[in-house]
């Protein structure tokens, strides 16, 4: 049985018909410390399958920032002893969405001829774009306002202090991980086992934290850098890393249907995409502008199923398929 990990922020009442949707599978959430969490649990009161972190737990995140890892972590610490050993973990996030029956997801997920659902590639293989994450040092969790709200005054001025702080050390490098490890990147939305995930946070250790805290989006790293050097590195549809597959990133996707912009939310009028894609998972929606698609959905999901076809059970396979290519 697959637990579920969401981080949210906002949309209490659609946050509340994903956790319905995944029902009757176990759902850990990590709400934002910059956000009231009360809404959340109001909007899940009559559900029994979600578990939200203590308030001594919660992270402020900010976006490109370590502080999203950390979050992760509290996550998977709760997840790893709920799990059984060889049953998945699944990271998603409030705005995600459900294509298909979730237990025909958990079924892929079962009978799927690898275990570990991560895609990545070796940064120092990549582009300039890519290198430049790892390259010079950035300060994404530096903040002057620590309660700005998204889009004042304050939050602009929180983000010119960030990329003031990087501009000025952009030719200090980071500290370079630890022997045995190389900077790997891809899409943050994964389905590892909680074995797996176990490794990995055993693996992690304070001089691996210092090094990731100063790269860019080290949570489009985290997983994919530490995964790589533990027993579980081949055991994904690629065998492996994969070559740098360019850019954008939605092409490195592991279950989600996500647009290559990264910053589209998906609405009615996206039906034909939709339909089209064997993916698992939407990325992203949000209300108004996506209820009526999320009504949609839900119809279809509580039709009869035949199950996942053949091309879902095998997944995306890198050294087959040429869809291969790079908050994917």
């Amino acid at each position: 049985m697959p637990t579920f990990v969401v981080i949210a922020h906002e949309y209490p009442r659609q946050f509340a018909r994903l956790v319905e949707r995944l029902s009757p599978y176990p759902v850990i959430v990590h709400i934002n410390a910059r956000f009231d969490q009360q809404p959340f649990e109001d909007a899940v009161a009559h559900l029994d399958n979600v578990t939200f972190l203590p308030t001594a737990e919660r992270v402020k995140i900010n976006w490109a920032g370590y502080s999203l890892v950390r979050a992760l972590q509290a996550l998977i610490k709760h997840a790893v002893v709920r799990t059984q050993p060889h049953d998945h973990i699944v990271v998603l996030s409030g705005s995600d969405y459900p294509l298909r029956p979730v237990e025909d997801f958990a079924a892929f997920l079962r009978d799927s001829p690898f275990r570990q659902h991560i895609r990545y590639f070796d940064v120092a293989l990549s582009d300039d774009h890519y290198r430049r994450s790892t390259s010079r040092r950035h300060y994404r969790d530096l903040y002057i306002f620590p309660r700005a709200s998204r889009g004042s005054i304050l939050s602009k001025i929180n983000e010119a202090y960030r990329r003031t702080a990087s501009q000025i050390m952009r030719w200090h490098r980071p500290e370079p991980l630890p022997g045995g490890l190389s900077p790997m990147r891809g899409s943050l939305w994964v389905a590892l086992t909680a074995e797996c995930f176990d490794d990995i946070m055993k693996l992690t250790t304070p001089r691996v934290e210092r090094c990731l805290k100063r790269v860019f989006c080290p949570d489009e790293m985290y997983f994919h850098t530490m995964i790589a050097a533990t027993r579980h590195a081949s055991d994904n549809a690629a065998g492996g890393v994969e070559p740098y597959p360019g850019r954008p990133p939605s092409l490195i996707t592991n279950f989600h249907l996500i647009d290559d912009s990264l910053d589209k939310f998906f609405t009615i009028d996206d039906l034909e995409v939709i339909e089209s894609s064997d993916r698992w998972f939407l990325r992203k929606v949000r209300p108004p502008s996506g209820d009526t698609l999320l009504d949609w959905l839900d119809a279809r999901s509580s039709e009869p199923s035949d199950g996942p076809s053949a091309r879902s059970l095998a997944g995306p396979n890198p050294a087959k398929d040429d869809v291969c290519a790079g908050q994917a």
